[in-house]
């Protein structure tokens, strides 16, 4: 699917962007709908903690895709352990076309801070 292929590009786009802007981390997590099957686009669980892999070198190919209850339907990656997350906040919320998690340093700073 023509329209598959860019939301993968994009999507991996914004993962190097926010990487980049140091607005997303290791931990990040990025997931968006696809209106053509109301599957969902995550970044995978080997994208986190693996070394040599992070959000900043994602690519369109590293997503996996997920149905709306969180069962893997294609990619060569294991969904991420918050699967859950990301299917209730898309189920709740029907207008929601991508979800961004973010491990920001300063929210970070703040919740240490109390």
């Amino acid at each position: 699917m023509q329209g598959t292929k860019e939301l993968r590009e994009k999507l991996a786009t914004a993962c190097r962007l926010l990487y980049m802007e140091g607005l997303m981390d290791h931990a990040g997590l990025a997931g968006a709908r696809i209106p053509e099957t109301g599957n969902l686009l995550l970044n995978p669980r080997e994208m986190r903690g693996t070394p040599g892999r992070h959000p900043g070198i994602m690519t369109a190919s590293d997503f996996v895709v997920v149905d709306p209850d969180g069962a893997k339907m294609e990619g060569e990656n294991n969904p991420p352990s918050e699967t859950p997350i990301f299917t209730g906040v898309f189920r709740a919320r029907a207008d929601a076309m991508a979800i961004f998690h973010l491990h920001l340093p300063t929210a970070t700073l703040f919740s240490i801070a109390g």
